[in-house]
């Protein structure tokens, strides 16, 4: 979520301008295979479905300016437009990518609510800003991450921030409102980030790119590798570095272990496995090192690389 202490540093922008552990053996199920004929299809179908959900956006974004519907009204009957969209069984990392996106979002209207009634005053609002500067900050930091923009025209442009004078005064929050700096800067970016989402996913489904190839390397070789959606496990897709692993788009948990013993995070029990985002990071190689170090199955270095795609087999 992101924390309150950007969204103060965005509420004093506003101003300005207003007048588990252990070993687990994963349960049985079968790798998923792609078809790409299937894929091809799927994509059809998916980008009409998506180009009517954006073409709707416009309509959400006139409803939300008049305050006729509400921000989670929003949110809601659009992840479930998407989701709906989205429903072909191959796509559950996809749908599992779409869901952590809009609960970023739901999180974020959640903070600002949460915040309607305990910063109720300016000064409070002032005495938290100031407690988060003070306490994350040093003073020379501060001159960078808080420039307070003034309206020139239509042309923001910057000067040095209160923050850099060591307070913000809560006589410069005296024309602050919650309701207008949510619906004039904090939905917007919400709104925002949805259309891009939207946007993102019509566009992989228009050119036939729901299916990545992802080369897995790792030091030693020769090591396991899995990778499932969070909320269906069973479609799980695996192999041994150093391979190519075809698998649709979307958000996915993973585990790597040496061959021959056990993966550690468990997907049936809903662990906090780590994630690897196949749809917004296009870098071909996933690449882990250290992966017989026994002491902490945490420890594994993996990154995603741009290359080279040394041991793996591009599609033909």
């Amino acid at each position: 979520m992101r924390s309150p202490f950007l969204w103060l540093t965005l509420i004093f922008a506003f101003l300005a301008c207003v007048p588990g552990g252990g070993r687990v053996t994963v349960r049985e199920s079968r790798d998923v295979e792609v078809d790409y004929v299937q894929a091809a299809k799927i994509a059809t179908k998916l980008a009409g479905s998506l180009r009517t959900i954006e073409a709707s956006l416009a309509r959400w974004e006139s409803c939300l300016k008049r305050q006729s519907c509400t921000p989670e009204k929003f949110l809601s009957r659009t992840e479930e437009e998407l989701l709906k969209a989205l429903s072909a069984p191959e796509l559950a990392g996809m749908r599992d990518w779409v869901r952590e996106d809009f609960r970023s979002s739901a999180q974020t209207i959640e903070f600002y609510r949460s915040q309607t009634s305990s910063l109720s005053s300016t000064g409070e609002v002032a005495r938290v800003f100031n407690r988060e500067w003070s306490h994350g900050m040093r003073r020379d930091e501060a001159s960078d991450a808080f420039p307070e923009p003034r309206e020139t025209g239509r042309v923001l442009a910057m000067r040095p921030p209160l923050a850099a004078q060591g307070l913000v005064r809560p006589a410069v929050l005296a024309q602050f409102s919650w309701d207008k700096f949510f619906t004039e800067a904090v939905m917007p970016s919400v709104f925002a980030q949805v259309v891009r989402l939207v946007r993102r996913t019509r566009e992989l489904a228009e050119s036939n790119d729901l299916v990545a190839e992802l080369c897995v390397q790792s030091n030693p070789g020769g090591a396991q590798f899995m990778l499932w959606p969070s909320s269906e496990p069973v479609r799980r897709t695996s192999g041994v570095s150093i391979g190519t692993l075809v698998i649709y788009r979307g958000l996915y948990a993973y585990d790597i272990a040496v061959a021959g013993n056990d993966f550690h995070c468990n997907p049936d029990a809903g662990d906090a496995c780590s994630k690897i985002d196949l749809v917004n990071d296009g870098r071909p190689v996933f690449h882990c090192a250290d992966v017989d170090s026994r002491d902490n199955a945490w420890e594994w270095q993996c990154s995603r690389r741009e290359g080279p795609l040394d041991g793996c087999t591009a599609r033909p």
